[in-house]
């Protein structure tokens, strides 16, 4: 169900040996760790090896990240490769400065799609803006910048909070 353009080599110059590990975690599972955050805003990307779009917004979510560490906000990266290519994830993944731990979908597309959000189409890159208790503030399906991420971030924190209720 993931779609995107094959990137054909994303993994260049990454090393063949790299034991970065991705925690397996299906939707309820994520859904829990986004709870569990320290920070009140969570940022979930759902990205692929062989997603083009993918790989070119990575370093911009890289830098995010690293900009918004916790307490502030959180960034969780979700490989949505098959499992068949987790070691070609991996060695993505050391190569890109993510901070760790990153996360490898388990389980059927539909159930992980549904299960963050009826809203999401299954569509790569995909992200999203938690607030800590659950609720799902903004999705972005195909890229995103830099600046969309401090926009939203921004706009949720001078937000008044709401309740589950008004959350459309």
């Amino acid at each position: 169900m993931f779609g995107a353009v094959d990137s054909g080599g994303a993994d260049k110059g990454a090393p063949k040996d790299s034991k970065v590990m991705l925690i397996d975690v299906d939707a309820p599972e994520l859904q829990a760790r986004v709870r569990t955050s320290a920070a009140p805003f969570v940022f979930v990307n759902a990205w692929a090896t062989w997603c083009q779009p993918c790989i070119e917004e990575f370093p911009e979510l890289v830098r995010f990240a690293k900009a918004h560490s916790p307490p502030e906000a959180e960034l969780l990266f979700v490989s949505t490769d098959f499992a068949s290519e987790r070691e070609k994830a991996q060695a993505f993944i050391a190569t890109s400065g993510a901070p760790l731990p990153t996360y490898m979908k388990r389980g059927g597309d539909m159930e992980f799609i549904d299960g963050l959000s009826k809203r999401w189409s299954g569509a790569l890159p995909a992200t999203f803006l938690f607030a800590r208790e659950g609720t799902l503030l903004e999705l972005w399906q195909g890229q995103v910048t830099f600046a969309q991420l401090e926009e939203a971030l921004a706009r949720h924190r001078s937000a008044k909070p709401k309740s589950k209720k008004e959350v459309p």
